[in-house]
């Protein structure tokens, strides 16, 4: 019997211990708690996730949503098959848009467009906009003169978006290249039309870690990542003392 079959061998009985001391034995609830213990011990540097410019599916996630929790964000796990990471404004920091977060990586420089559908279609469900689109339009069925000028926000925001959510998508891409040889200008014209048009922030993998590393323990430049966050439609780029927005 080989070395890979002593692990395996170790890891099932490992895994069955485990298993017994939870209330279930379904497939999906026990995928759950082995994937937040996997988490717990990447967190603790007990599991190697492995090299940043190669990190793809599972560890991926796990490196993104620690980069927003040592820049100093509350995370938390999305909903199942859905948005990877929804991410809460600090209190009192005066930002009051949560994040949703899909994270993707991919062999070749730019994400796929259906992913970036995928992230608005996310946002879409999280903002509940479609009470906006089955209810709230035949609210506004007036004429424009009953309506008297006033913005429909200042009237009703209710009505416009009920939990209005950021989309941010985090790219990891051409898998295997190091990020000083990844090429400046990595989305297609197609695909940065399409987050600008939905007001999506878009960053690499190489941009979060900068921003992640500078806001660490640093009120003032987490306030700042925030602030970006929000106001960037289009790309976000990696920290510098003047870093700018697209």
């Amino acid at each position: 019997m080989g070395l890979m079959e002593y692990s395996i061998d170790g890891l099932r009985k490992a895994c069955q211990g485990f298993a017994s001391e939870l209330s279930t034995n379904s497939y999906n609830d026990l995928l759950s708690s082995f994937k937040k213990l996997l988490d717990i011990m990447a967190r603790d540097g007990r599991v190697d996730i492995g090299e940043d410019a190669k990190l793809t599916n599972g560890a991926l996630e796990i490196r993104v949503k620690m980069l927003f929790e040592h820049a100093g964000m509350e995370v938390m796990d999305g909903r199942p098959g859905m948005e990877d990471l929804v991410v809460k404004p600090p209190e009192n920091s005066g930002c009051y848009i949560p994040l949703a977060i899909e994270v993707k990586s991919k062999n070749k420089q730019s994400p796929l467009m259906d992913h970036l559908r995928q992230l608005d279609d996310y946002v879409f469900d999280l903002s509940r906009e479609k009470e906006v689109r089955k209810r709230g339009l035949s609210k506004w069925n007036k004429p424009k003169s009953q309506i008297g000028g006033m913005s429909i926000g200042a009237i009703q925001p209710p009505h416009i978006h009920p939990d209005r959510h950021k989309g941010v998508f985090v790219f990891n891409g051409p898998l295997g290249v190091p990020f000083e040889n990844r090429p400046e200008n990595w989305i297609e014209s197609n695909q940065k039309q399409f987050v600008e048009d939905r007001g999506f922030c878009l960053m690499s993998l190489e941009a979060l870690i900068t921003w992640a590393e500078a806001c660490h323990d640093n009120a003032d430049r987490l306030n700042q990542f925030w602030k970006n966050i929000y106001e960037t439609n289009g790309i976000l780029y990696p920290f510098s003392e003047d870093n700018k927005t697209e």
